[in-house]
């Protein structure tokens, strides 16, 4: 295990981001969850479209109709 310091951190770690609600949560609607996964793979990948919808594996085209239908600006 590499560390930058004498202590071992969550970053060393490389923990996935825990920022935010389960996506997953019991009793959302489906288009709850959609919403949730593709706003919060936008967030990670810093309001890239093209890297977002290529890692969801759908179209830029479906992502901004999407953004434009759930009223996210500047995303």
């Amino acid at each position: 295990m590499l560390a930058r310091g004498e202590l071992i951190t969550p970053e060393d770690l490389r923990l996935p981001d825990t920022d935010g609600a389960d996506p997953f949560e019991p009793d959302l609607p489906l288009k709850e969850v959609e919403r949730r996964v593709v706003l919060r793979t936008l967030k990670r990948h810093g309001g890239n479209i093209s890297e977002t919808a290529r890692v969801l594996g759908v179209s830029r085209r479906w992502l901004h109709y999407k953004l434009k239908e759930w009223d996210v600006q500047n995303a």
